[in-house]
């Protein structure tokens, strides 16, 4: 006779499925920032330079304790405790470049903002955008320096750690001397051994660079990163913008180390067997 006071089997496949139920991890829906920056630039009749720039929040978190520097040529202004960036939030501000000490030329401008998320965690982002300071006819003149970049190639499932290298290819084409120099922007998780470099081309010749980088297993695939090369020619500054992608290839690079190591180790194994047996 069956006990009234047990489960019946159906009252116990409930139980274990609400129990089940509960046990699965729920997802955490902590939001996006996603930072836009825009800048616009005028120069007065002054020769100041003024900037005006709005960091817009177009994701789903707030970004927290917001700062920003603006960088041209040597100099810089910082802007901290812009507050914090809500969701569809904008922040503005504006700086001016008084009396600048620059050559006419091409510069690229460099707005830096930095951040964080509600758990503390920092971010930074970058902003590059041109300015053309001095004459009109300054302003078409065409760099004459050819510069190629060749992406680095991280493999996360590399069973040795070593240092990921990036191309650098930089030709002269100017009748003279020329020294460049080179600064690089990377993501998070992605660290250069030298942030600048300094480099002295000389007429036709045709530099090739490896950088040597560091790269952890938090990057992502595609991840951007920025190059700005400058150098001054003849009493003019020239400046350009490039810009690549990290690409990351999981693919198990010794694998045929392993295959090869693990015959040779079974080899070894049955003829120490072999030979033993024979004693």
């Amino acid at each position: 006779m069956m006990n009234k006071n047990w489960p019946t089997r159906l009252e116990i496949s409930i139980i274990l499925s609400i129990f089940l139920f509960l046990s699965i991890p729920g997802k955490g829906y902590g939001g996006i920032i996603r930072t836009k920056i825009i800048c616009r630039n005028h120069i007065e009749q002054s020769g100041d330079i003024i900037i005006e720039s709005e960091i817009i929040n177009s994701g789903t978190a707030t970004a927290y304790n917001v700062s920003s520097t603006i960088f041209i040529g040597e100099w810089a202004e910082r802007f901290d405790n812009l507050g914090d960036n809500r969701p569809a939030g904008r922040i503005r501000f504006k700086s001016r470049y008084i009396q600048p000490e620059l050559l006419p030329g091409k510069y690229v401008a460099i707005l830096r903002v930095n951040f964080e998320e509600r758990s503390g965690k920092p971010h930074r982002t970058y902003h590059f955008f041109e300015i053309s300071y001095g004459p009109d006819t300054v302003r078409d003149y065409m760099p004459l320096l050819s510069v190629f970049l060749r992406d680095p190639l991280f493999n996360p499932k590399a069973f040795l750690k070593t240092n990921v290298k990036m191309g650098l290819v930089m030709k002269n084409g100017y009748q003279s001397a020329i020294k460049p120099v080179v600064t690089f922007f990377f993501p998070a998780g992605c660290t250069a051994m030298e942030h600048n470099r300094f480099y002295t081309l000389s007429t036709d010749e045709e530099k090739t660079d490896e950088i040597l980088l560091t790269i952890d297993k938090s990057i992502r695939p595609g991840s951007p990163y920025d190059v700005v090369v400058k150098y001054n020619h003849e009493g003019i500054h020239y400046a350009q913008h490039f810009e690549g992608k990290i690409d990351v290839v999981e693919r198990p690079i010794y694998f045929r180390w392993y295959l090869v190591f693990g015959i040779i180790s079974l080899l070894i194994f049955f003829a120490l067997i072999y030979f033993l047996n024979r004693e």
